[in-house]
């Protein structure tokens, strides 16, 4: 009921360590979408995830849990390894393949804008795991459109992949 990784006896070595009590995104392994949870405080750990953490350029990672979670970002990562599907639809969410996924620097409006999102999402989620969040991630949606520059044609594409 209650998962809990004793660090002092896991055989985690201390830079691993110090990266569990950091903010970052952790990724599931193996997913039918990407599933990019943001450990805001540095409070979760796992022995089977990938994790992203000090992103540079001045993006924060609230933008990239926005990113990661967008529709936008599964098309891309379903134009590169679509084909290294596994039985049953599942990607491998892997740090070779999360390192070349195309990610448009933003500028500090939208970086902003989806952070605030992410961060109404996450306090949402916060008072009932259950609660219907689809219209905040469309405007997610919307910002990485815009922020990618595409015509209404091209999110029509974008949006007919995500079904």
């Amino acid at each position: 009921m209650t998962p809990f990784l004793p660090l002092d006896r896991a055989g985690v070595n201390e830079r691993r360590r110090q990266l569990y009590s950091t903010p970052k995104l952790i990724f599931a392994k193996m997913a039918k979408s990407c599933e990019a949870f943001f450990d805001r405080r540095g409070e979760f750990a796992s022995l089977n995830t990938n994790c992203l953490y000090s992103p540079k350029d001045g993006v924060s990672l609230g933008f990239l849990a926005g990113y990661c979670n967008s529709k936008m970002f599964m098309f891309f990562y379903d134009q590169f390894f679509g084909a290294l599907r596994m039985s049953g639809g599942y990607y491998q969410f892997q740090s070779p393949q999360l390192r070349i996924v195309p990610v448009r620097k933003p500028d500090k409006t939208t970086d902003k804008a989806v952070e605030r999102l992410v961060d109404r999402i996450l306090a949402a989620k916060q008072q009932d795991a259950a609660v219907d969040t689809t219209a905040l991630e469309r405007e997610i949606d919307q910002l990485v459109y815009a922020l990618y520059g595409l015509t209404p044609e091209e999110i029509q594409i974008v949006e007919s992949a995500a079904k």
